[in-house]
């Protein structure tokens, strides 16, 4: 049904309307969801070179799209690209929502994971005490995303 979502809003709304990129990007997580991360890569690369192009690069919508890019090349183990993106997304959404945003600390959790992965695990640690402290305050101690970052946290 996505797809079919997809096909009519390309022919009447154009591939570079936020209406379409919005439907592309949905894809994209589906997509990522069920294993497959090639495909899910290139519409979130899609979406965020559209959102790119019409909003700029400072905008919360680019800066979304960004993360998620990020996310999918994670998952596909390119974690030096990743890396390089959350920095920039983290900065963007610290800069436009501020640090205690709950984007914002997603993103920070995200770049937390990144550095774990990467065997950076000082760094990992320390940016997950970050975003736990946020997403306790912002969210609770109770949050399902709180308590996401308190079990990335506990395995580093």
């Amino acid at each position: 049904l996505l797809r079919r979502a997809l096909a009519g809003r390309e022919k009447a709304l154009g591939p570079d309307n936020l209406t379409t990129l919005t439907t592309v990007g949905t894809l994209a997580r589906v997509l990522e969801e069920t294993g497959k991360l090639e495909n899910a890569e290139a519409l979130h690369r899609r979406v965020f070179s559209g959102r790119r192009r019409a909003l700029g690069g400072a905008h919360i919508d680019t800066l979304e799209a960004m993360n998620n890019l990020a996310v999918a090349m994670q998952k596909r183990g390119e974690l030096e690209k990743a890396d390089k993106l959350l920095r920039t997304a983290l900065r963007g959404r610290t800069d436009a929502l501020g640090e205690r945003h709950a984007d914002t600390l997603s993103t920070l959790n995200s770049l937390a994971l990144v550095r774990q992965k990467r065997g950076r695990l000082e760094q990992a640690e320390s940016l997950y005490r970050k975003a736990l402290a946020g997403r306790e305050e912002v969210l609770g101690a109770d949050h399902p995303d709180t308590l996401v970052t308190c079990h990335n946290l506990a395995v580093v």
